[in-house]
């Protein structure tokens, strides 16, 4: 995982005491958030993967000189 990309901060009214609409969509928009944030991290490392492993079968199949 990239640790590069943050997790957005939790706001505070996430830790208000009652369930209010306010708390509840603050929430909503943390979680929604971070899970963008862990999928571009999940998608970053993929592309590196792949990169990666290209450039090291580039590497294998080319012809020596």
């Amino acid at each position: 995982m990239n640790r590069s990309i943050a997790i957005p901060p939790m706001p505070p009214t996430l830790n208000a005491p009652a369930y209010t609409p306010l708390a509840l969509a603050a929430r909503e928009r943390f979680l929604r958030d971070a899970a963008s944030a862990w999928a571009r991290a999940g998608d970053a490392q993929t592309a590196l993967l792949l990169a990666r492993d290209a450039d090291v079968q580039h590497r294998r199949h080319r012809p020596e000189k």
